[in-house]
C-alpha cells in the first residue's frame, strides 16, 4: 500500500512545488492528525507547518527538491538554528517576530518594522524571464568580453521590476497597518521602503517622533540602573509571579488543524467526517456510466482532469485548440470516444461565465492551485484550516474564485458553497485590498448551466468566521468519542448526496 502511494508522490513531484508536495503527503496520510494526538502534539504540528513555510522560502530562491532534502539532512545533523514554531496564537503577552507575509490578518498594539532601509537584492544574470514577456538573454561580445542586454531581456527586466515594486508596496502596507496604537520604523539606508517612507513623511503632516540610536538612554545610565531597593522588590515579588505563570501554562487551549474539505464534510454530515477523517476509510466511487477501461473511477478521472486543467494556457486565446491537443496527449490511454467527451465537456465551460473571461487574451493576473492557511483564534479555542483553490484571478480590488467539479450539477450544493466561503475567508484575511470575491462552482459535465455563483463581500466575513469556528468546535467536542455518538443525517439526504457510506452508516444505526 505504501509503495503504491509513494509511486504516486514521485509522479506528483514532477508537477508540484516542494511545499505543495509536503501538503499533499500530509493530507494523503493524515499524519497531521496523528501528530496532534501525540505528546506535545500542538507544537509538533506547528513545526510541520513551519517546515512547509521553510520549503516555500526555499522555492523562492529557485532551489530544487534534491537540494531541499540535502538542506534538511544538514539541519538534522548540525546544531539547531531554527526556533520552534510559535503556538501562542497571538493571545499571550509576548513579543512576536514574523515576516510581513506572516502578519497578514493580525493586529498588535505596537508594531516595529526593522531594517526598513535595507536594499532589495538585485536581479540580473545573463538570462531574464517573465511569464508575460518570455525569456530574454544578454549578448556576449567575444572581442570585448562585454555583455549587452537584448530587447526581450530589457522588457523582461522592466516588467519584473515593476511587479516587484508593486509587491513591495503591498507588503509595506500590510506591515504598517498591523499596528493599532503605535508604529515604529527602524533602519538606515536608501532601500525602496526607506525612500517611500521619507517621501511620504516629508510631504504630509504626521504625528511622528524621530530619534537616532544615540538619543536612546544607555542601559548604564542612572535612569535605568537597578538599585538595591528595586532588586529587593523584584526578589520579593518573584514567587507570586512564577506561581501565576505556572497556572497560566496549565490552561490548555483546544486547537484543531483541519482541511477545508474536512470542515465542509462535517458540516454536511458528521458521520461522513468520522468515516473519512477519523477512521480514514477510503470509499471508491463507482465509474460513471459509459466510460471506457481507461477510466478506473469517477474520483480518479476527476483528479486527472484537475491535473490537466492546471496545465492549459489561459488568458492567451486559442483555448479550444489547447484543450483538444492537451486531452489527446494527457488521456492517450482512453478510448477516442472518451477523449472526445472529456474535451467537449471542458470546451463547453469555457464558452460561458465565468471561465470565458480566460478563454480570450487578457492581462489580468491568473493564479492556479493557490494554497491558503486560515488561522482563527478565540480566547479558549484556535483553528488552523488549510486548503487549495483551483483557480482565481484578480481585477483591481475584485477577485474571481472558481472551483472545478468533474460532475453534473447536484441537487444539493451547500457543501461546495461552504468550501468557497472558507476560501473567500482566507483570501479576505490575507489581503486588506480585496473587497469583493465572485465565487463559482463549475460542473464540467453540465452542458446547459455549468456554473453556480455566489458573491462574498467584506461584510460577510464575520458571519463566515462564526460559522467556521462553530463547526470546528463541534468537531472538537466529538473527537475521541465512539462511532454511535457521531450524528447522522436523514437517509434520504444520504441518497441525494450519493454518499459512499450510506449503506454502512444507516445499517449501523439500525443495529444500534
Amino acid at each position: 500500500m505504501f509503495k503504491k502511494q509513494a509511486r504516486k508522490w514521485r509522479l506528483a513531484k514532477e508537477r508540484l512545488n516542494i511545499s505543495e508536495l509536503i501538503e499533499k503527503i500530509l493530507g494523503d496520510t493524515g499524519y497531521g492528525a496523528v501528530t496532534l494526538a501525540r505528546d506535545q502534539g500542538e507544537q509538533k504540528l506547528a513545526n510541520l507547518f513551519k517546515l512547509i513555510e521553510l520549503s516555500r522560502a526555499f522555492e523562492s530562491g529557485s532551489g530544487g527538491f534534491k537540494n531541499f532534502v540535502s538542506l534538511l539532512k544538514k539541519m538534522e545533523i548540525s546544531a539547531p538554528t531554527e526556533a520552534l514554531a510559535d503556538i501562542t496564537g497571538g493571545d499571550e503577552n509576548t513579543v512576536k517576530i514574523m515576516t510581513a507575509h506572516q502578519s497578514k490578518g493580525l493586529e498588535f498594539p505596537v508594531v516595529i518594522i526593522a531594517d526598513a532601509g535595507a536594499k532589495e537584492p538585485q536581479t540580473g544574470g545573463h538570462a531574464m524571464f517573465h511569464q508575460k514577456t518570455g525569456m530574454g538573454l544578454k549578448y556576449h561580445d567575444v572581442k570585448t568580453g562585454e555583455s549587452y542586454p537584448g530587447l526581450f531581456y530589457s522588457r523582461a527586466k522592466d516588467t519584473r521590476k515593476t511587479a516587484e515594486e508593486e509587491e513591495l508596496k503591498r507588503l509595506l502596507y500590510v506591515a504598517m497597518t498591523r499596528a493599532r496604537d503605535r508604529l515604529v520604523l527602524s533602519g538606515s539606508g536608501s532601500g525602496t521602503w526607506a525612500r517611500w517612507i521619507d517621501g511620504i513623511t516629508a510631504s504630509e503632516h504626521f504625528n511622528i517622533d524621530l530619534a537616532t540610536y544615540r538619543e536612546f538612554p544607555s542601559i548604564k545610565s542612572p535612569q535605568t540602573k537597578t538599585t538595591p531597593e528595586v532588586a529587593k522588590k523584584i526578589l520579593i515579588d518573584k514567587p507570586s509571579i512564577v506561581t501565576k505563570e505556572v497556572k497560566k501554562q496549565k490552561q490548555h487551549t483546544p486547537s484543531l488543524s483541519l482541511s477545508v474539505t474536512e470542515l465542509a464534510s462535517f458540516r454536511q454530515c458528521p458521520k461522513l467526517y468520522y468515516y473519512q477523517s477519523v477512521m480514514e476509510i477510503s470509499a471508491k466511487s463507482p465509474s460513471p456510466p459509459g466510460t471506457g477501461r481507461g477510466i478506473r473511477s469517477h474520483t480518479a478521472l476527476g483528479s486527472q482532469v484537475h491535473a490537466f486543467l492546471e496545465k492549459i494556457p489561459l488568458g492567451e486565446g486559442s483555448v479550444d485548440r489547447h484543450i483538444v491537443d492537451g486531452v489527446e496527449k494527457e488521456f492517450y490511454n482512453f478510448s477516442s470516444g472518451d477523449r472526445k467527451k472529456i474535451a467537449d465537456n471542458i470546451k463547453c465551460v469555457f464558452l460561458k461565465a465565468p471561465l470565458r473571461t480566460l478563454a480570450k487574451p487578457t492581462e489580468i493576473k491568473i493564479m492556479r492551485e493557490t494554497s491558503l492557511i486560515i488561522k482563527l483564534s478565540e480566547p479558549n479555542f484556535s483553528l488552523l484550516a488549510r486548503g487549495t483553490t483551483d483557480i482565481l484571478w484578480i481585477e483591481g480590488k475584485n477577485v474571481t474564485l472558481v472551483d472545478y467539479k468533474y460532475s453534473e450539477k447536484p441537487n444539493h450544493e451547500a457543501r461546495y458553497f461552504f468550501q468557497l466561503k472558507l476560501y473567500a475567508l482566507g483570501l479576505m484575511l490575507s489581503s486588506d485590498e480585496v473587497e469583493t470575491i465572485e465565487t463559482s462552482i463549475v460542473y464540467l459535465k453540465e452542458r446547459k448551466n455549468p456554473a453556480s455563483f455566489m458573491t462574498i463581500m467584506k461584510m460577510d466575513i464575520a458571519d463566515i468566521r462564526k460559522q467556521t469556528v462553530a463547526v470546528a468546535k463541534h468537531i472538537a467536542k466529538l473527537l475521541g468519542k465512539p462511532e454511535k455518538d457521531w450524528p447522522t443525517i436523514d437517509a434520504s439526504l444520504c441518497e441525494s448526496y450519493h454518499c459512499p457510506f450510506r449503506s454502512k452508516c444507516h445499517l449501523n444505526n439500525k443495529r444500534g
